[in-house]
């Protein structure tokens, strides 16, 4: 290959790790908004003419006068004053601009690449799915708010693990496609994968996204405030409330304390997942050291991840806290990927081959 079709490759990769990136901002940024009940300020969807903040006083006015006929300001905030609201909508507002961003940060640059003849056709369809998967993740982030607009000022929670769950796909996909792209190399000799190594870095991928998509319904039901303590709950291994409401299925969306009694414990299952598959195979003899090292950083991570975890229940919720906790998950994510990378065959890149 010549330096120029490394140069368009390196261009490439850069374009999507930048994507990933910004998608890894949004998560804690969007945990934020929520934790500081900024979510609901912003009362319709403009997805052009809602780019820029009211400008004047008088614009102030209108967006405080709709959001007083929100049932946030009329349930809860009845008393807040109009700087107040500012400072809730300005969060609002930031989140949804940098939703915008991230959009024409995929858009822009897949289009000048397609124009300048630099994407394969698979390139072409998998990069063009990213693009129409952000305006899809936003549209469903408006949905999510509107279930907070109708009676109760309370989103949805099964529409926040929706938002957050194409928010994850977002971010690993862009992060696969990118791994595509780099050069190859020595990492293309045949590697030892120990047998069922495979299987159980699947299962742990499945974990950690069953996990997080857990935790939203405990952000959506703003269970996290309740049993600020580990392991037992009340008292008990498992709360008294457990399976409270019918039909039972709700249970599994609605009940406060079904829904952090779920979260807290498949995050406990997923960290001893991740020391399993570690002291099982990382200390085999033979073992590629890639792959020792991502299955070193998924155990870290993941033990790193349930501290925070715990730590935040058991403070009360920090904001701060939180945050970090929402912004290791991807690092945790990240790292499981890396894994399942690192056991796939090696007969499939699309990278540059180095040569001498």
């Amino acid at each position: 290959m010549t330096k120029t079709d490394f140069g368009q490759n390196r261009l490439l990769q850069g374009w999507l790790l930048l994507c990933v990136l910004m998608v890894a901002v949004m998560v804690p940024l969007g945990g934020v908004t929520r934790l500081t009940e900024s979510g609901l300020s912003i009362v319709d969807w403009r997805p052009v003419t809602g780019t820029l903040p009211p400008l004047s006083q008088a614009a102030w006015q209108v967006e405080f006068d709709k959001y007083q006929t929100s049932p946030q300001f009329q349930q809860v905030n009845h008393d807040i004053s109009p700087q107040e609201f500012r400072k809730i909508f300005l969060m609002e507002w930031a989140h949804r601009l940098w939703g915008r961003l991230i959009f024409l940060a995929y858009l822009l640059p897949f289009v000048v690449f397609w124009w300048r003849g630099w994407l394969s056709s698979q390139q072409k369809r998998w990069y063009g799915a990213l693009v129409i998967l952000v305006p899809i993740q936003g549209l469903m982030g408006w949905l999510m708010v509107q279930s907070g607009l109708m009676d109760e000022p309370r989103v949805s929670p099964l529409r926040l693990a929706v938002h957050l769950g194409l928010a994850l796909l977002l971010f690993s996909l862009t992060l696969w496609q990118s791994w595509k792209l780099r050069p190859i190399g020595a990492d293309t000799m045949p590697k030892l994968v120990p047998t069922g190594l495979n299987a159980l870095s699947r299962l742990m991928l499945f974990l950690l996204l069953l996990t997080t998509l857990a935790g939203a319904l405990v952000a959506g039901n703003r269970a996290g405030w309740i049993y600020n303590e580990f392991p037992l709950m009340g008292g008990q291994w498992i709360p008294a409330e457990y399976g409270s409401l019918q039909p039972w299925w709700q249970n599994g969306i609605s009940n406060h304390a079904a829904v952090q009694f779920h979260h807290r414990w498949l995050g406990v299952l997923t960290a001893l997942l991740a020391i399993m598959q570690w002291g099982v195979f990382a200390m085999r003899q033979g073992v590629d050291r890639p792959l020792r090292r991502a299955m070193t950083l998924v155990a870290l991570l993941a033990l790193l991840q349930a501290g925070l975890g715990i730590s935040t229940l058991l403070l009360g919720v920090p904001i701060w806290l939180a945050a970090v906790h929402q912004a290791n998950i991807l690092a945790l994510l990240a790292a499981t990927l890396w894994l399942r990378w690192q056991c796939q065959p090696l007969s499939k890149p699309q990278g540059i081959a180095v040569t001498e």
